[in-house]
């Protein structure tokens, strides 16, 4: 008999009050955004249970730091494995979880009233009443649309700027819409993905290359696929192509070594595999909404 989730019987009013309840230790930032009041939450965890009890909001977690095994459920069945960095977990309204976490890990999570998301998108919008993604919630998942909503989502809610409320709205409603259509691509390519660990292989391969040109036959030949089979097998599984994965992590490692070091950008932009610092720039303000410099700065308010 699988064992009922850790917090099945209890539930709050918001997910900010739960990780303030139970996690706040763990906690290193934590923000309201939009008005339609959803919260940002940032935390270092060690290992251990992280499960979560039921709340009324839509919760997207994302992992921020290096690859980390795991096993859950999300109220759709249990799986298990290395979630990697940048993928992300969706849990729907006012269900309990279940999380197990085998080493410390960084996170961060955006938690939207599911209600208020409804009415803000109208009826039209083809969002789910009940706030149920289907196959979103079985998985990790891993999109460059929403992580490029998430971090500007996050500069929103640093703003200071009068109309940051609104422009945080309409992050809000394009990251509902990002997740409508990974959670229609996931059922139609259900059929033509990698295995479990076509995807580690190739994945770790990029993240041991960061700095290296790998080309598209050399990436396919890792996990014993053609070129062709792969590209489609890879986006089915990680959400994008590898090129623009590779990218995404390309710039998850900048992050790192802007708010960690004080190395010049254009030695970062080298360091990370890009060819030059106006390339890096590009690539950097369209991931994460804001430019190298920018980051550094808000990284080390």
């Amino acid at each position: 008999m699988t064992p009922a989730p850790r917090f099945a019987d209890r539930s709050y009013d918001s997910f900010g009050a739960f990780y303030r309840d139970v996690y706040g230790h763990a906690v290193s930032d934590l923000r309201r955004v939009g008005r339609v009041g959803a919260t940002l939450v940032a935390a270092t965890q060690q290992a251990g249970d992280w499960s979560d009890a039921p709340v009324p909001e839509l919760v997207v977690t994302r992992l921020t730091t290096a690859p980390v095994r795991a096993s859950m459920d999300l109220g759709a069945g249990r799986f298990s494995g290395t979630q990697l960095q940048g993928q992300f977990i969706v849990v729907a309204p006012a269900v309990a979880t279940t999380i197990l976490m085998d080493g410390r890990h960084g996170l961060t999570a955006i938690a939207i009233p599911y209600r208020s998301l409804l009415a803000l998108a109208g009826t039209e919008s083809g969002l789910p009443q009940d706030g149920d993604f289907g196959p979103l919630h079985t998985r990790y998942n891993q999109d460059c649309e929403v992580a490029r909503l998430i971090g500007r989502l996050w500069t929103e809610a640093k703003s200071e700027f009068s109309h940051a409320a609104l422009y945080a709205d309409g992050a809000l409603l394009q990251l509902a819409g990002a997740l409508l259509r990974l959670r229609d691509r996931a059922s139609r390519n259900a059929s033509t993905v990698l295995a479990p660990w076509q995807a580690k292989r190739a994945t770790a391969f990029l993240a041991d290359n960061l700095a290296s040109d790998v080309g598209l036959c050399e990436l396919a030949a890792t996990v014993g696929l053609s070129p062709y089979h792969f590209a489609r097998a890879f986006k089915a599984t990680v959400g994008e192509p590898p090129h623009r994965y590779l990218m995404t992590l390309r710039v998850e490692r900048a992050k790192q070594m802007l708010a960690g070091t004080d190395e010049p950008v254009t030695t970062i932009a080298h360091a990370c595999g890009f060819a030059s610092s106006q390339h890096f720039a590009a690539v950097f303000r369209r991931l994460a909404g804001v430019t190298p410099t920018e980051y550094r700065r808000q990284a080390r308010l």
